[in-house]
């Protein structure tokens, strides 16, 4: 969420500070591009709206999402909603106009523009085009930050406009700040590839909170700051800030259930291989920490079956282990 947030920003200083750098940059004709990766919870989301209120009252801030759809993908999805809302905050006649005369070629996107469309509907080189132009043209009056989130959804057609329109803001007074989850393997097969063209592009990675900055979190969420209580909220929450605020308000944080945290597990439950889905459910039956040679004799897969379905669980952010330490959940 863009806003609303209960608890202040915790241990992501440094993050903001090269954030807010960038942005600076940009400002000042030094285009640029940021993807924040990490987990998912992690506070992406969070740190891009810090950003947002650290920027100058000038500068303009659009914000696309790239959507799941039960699988599907909607092209140029968040390429529609960052128009849309330069649209909002600027005044149709004002993106209209920096659109120029490839507005008739964006009526399809961007209905909120009036435009009668152009007779021939433009391929993916003239929305390039005229989304590219029009992004620059807006940046001549206003520093544009525009952020796209969730970009391991992204469809073919958004992530190679992205790459265009790095490739062509050269001395442009524009950042593109873009979310990347590392913890959905197979949704991330083609964008990381293709996020990793971007030009100019500045990796910030966020890592879970640091034991001292979860506790602090903990105790800013529940108003105290006894270690027993904070302790077990950072243990359990592997410090991911999600899924402690979500542990805070499940009854206490201590023996309760957050509905969106169980939508959350289950959801990547659901994207496991069927042999992975019943070795993950042999862990939880095991009363884990389980013990490799425990699982594999129970589950009977074998090792090399095993070992790939624990690996499979491990990227999708649901099993902790190494070579010496037995199986756990996160």
């Amino acid at each position: 969420m863009r806003e609303g947030h209960v608890s202040a920003l915790v241990g992501r200083d440094a993050e903001l500070t090269r954030l807010v750098r960038l942005a600076n940059f940009a400002a000042q004709g030094q285009a640029g591009a940021a993807i924040l990766f990490g987990e998912a919870g992690v506070g992406k989301t969070r740190l891009l709206s810090e950003l947002q209120s650290a920027l100058p009252g000038d500068t303009v801030m659009v914000w696309g999402h790239c959507l799941e759809m039960a699988g599907e993908q909607m092209p140029l999805a968040p390429v529609h909603e960052a128009m849309a809302a330069a649209v909002r905050r600027l005044g149709r006649d004002a993106v209209r106009d920096a659109a120029g005369p490839y507005a008739p070629d964006l009526a399809r996107l961007v209905p909120q523009l009036e435009v009668e469309p152009g007779p021939v509907e433009p391929d993916s080189h003239q929305i390039f085009a005229a989304v590219g132009h029009a992004f620059t043209e807006v940046a001549k009056t206003h520093p544009l930050v525009l952020a796209v989130e969730d970009v391991h959804w992204a469809d073919r057609m958004t992530l190679d406009l992205l790459t265009a329109l790095t490739a062509r803001m050269n001395g442009q007074r524009i950042l593109l700040a873009v979310t990347l989850r590392t913890d959905e393997p197979t949704e991330t097969a083609v964008a990381v590839p293709a996020v990793g063209r971007l030009t100019r592009a500045t990796g910030i990675p966020l890592e879970p909170l640091s034991p001292d900055a979860a506790n602090q979190l903990a105790g800013a969420l529940i108003g105290s700051d006894d270690p027993t209580v904070t302790g077990r909220l950072v243990a359990l929450s592997g410090g991911n800030p999600f899924y402690l605020e979500e542990l805070v308000t499940a009854h206490g944080g201590l023996g309760g259930r957050s509905a969106t945290l169980t939508a959350t597990i289950l959801g990547r439950m659901r994207r496991l291989a069927e042999q992975t889905r019943a070795m993950v459910e042999l862990v939880a039956v095991g009363n884990p920490p389980v013990d490799y040679s425990d699982l594999l004799a129970a589950s009977g897969f074998g090792e090399n079956l095993l070992d790939a379905a624990l690996e499979e669980a491990r990227a999708h952010g649901l099993l902790s282990f190494t070579a010496s330490s037995p199986i756990r959940f996160r």
